[in-house]
């Protein structure tokens, strides 16, 4: 009887082991992904500057130790801020782009839908205005490739491949296209039209195209 109680005892303590470290790692994504939250929140309103880990660590509750342990630094935390809308970014493209019946409807929709999606506030403070200044251009610059150009320059090597458009080379189109877009975006967001920057992206996309 003995014997078997021991085993039962050391059963459950294996199971317990086993079972543990999967709940643990599960609860601090979740505490990762709320502090997070709260992060996007603050810089859309305030901008990095506004950025308070105390009033961070308050809004999430957590304690400003947790707000280190997961993102190491403020500038730390805000570029993951940064990651997090660029990548909301690229997939919000990339589900317009999926519902075209051709590789060029991709690339106009895909565009078109980058100018309308972008006048969100959070995408407007956090990426084209604080991000540069923060990060640095350099390090801005290799976030956005990463999340929303690398796609723009694969469409575009298609397109080129299909002999849709004539560019001498697909990388730098995609860079041209990409600052426009940023800045078409910025001047939207003053007050200007949205369609008259639309209308000027279309003109600029045609100009792409094999006559």
């Amino acid at each position: 009887m003995y014997v078997l109680y021991i085993h039962l005892v050391c059963m459950s303590t294996i199971c317990y082991t086993l079972t543990m470290p999967r709940k643990t790692f599960a609860e601090a994504q979740k505490t990762r992904a709320r502090i997070l939250d709260e992060a996007v929140q603050i810089c859309s309103q305030g901008g990095y500057e506004g950025l308070s880990l105390e009033q961070l660590a308050t809004q999430a509750e957590v304690t400003r130790g947790a707000v280190y342990h997961h993102f190491g630094s403020k500038e730390g935390l805000f570029r993951e801020v940064v990651e997090s809308q660029l990548r909301k970014m690229g997939e919000q493209i990339l589900a317009v782009a999926d519902g075209t019946q051709n590789d060029w409807e991709a690339l106009t929709a895909g565009c078109r839908a980058f100018i309308h999606e972008s006048q969100n506030p959070a995408y407007q403070r956090i990426i084209l205005i604080d991000a540069p200044a923060v990060l640095g251009t350099q390090q801005w610059q290799q976030l956005d490739d990463e999340y929303t150009t690398r796609s723009l320059v694969e469409i575009l090597e298609v397109l080129q491949a299909e002999d849709t458009i004539d560019v001498p080379d697909p990388s730098a189109a995609a860079q041209a296209l990409s600052g426009a877009m940023n800045q078409l975006s910025l001047w939207v967001a003053t007050g200007h039209p949205e369609e008259n920057a639309q209308a000027m992206l279309a003109r600029f996309l045609e100009a792409l195209r094999v006559k």
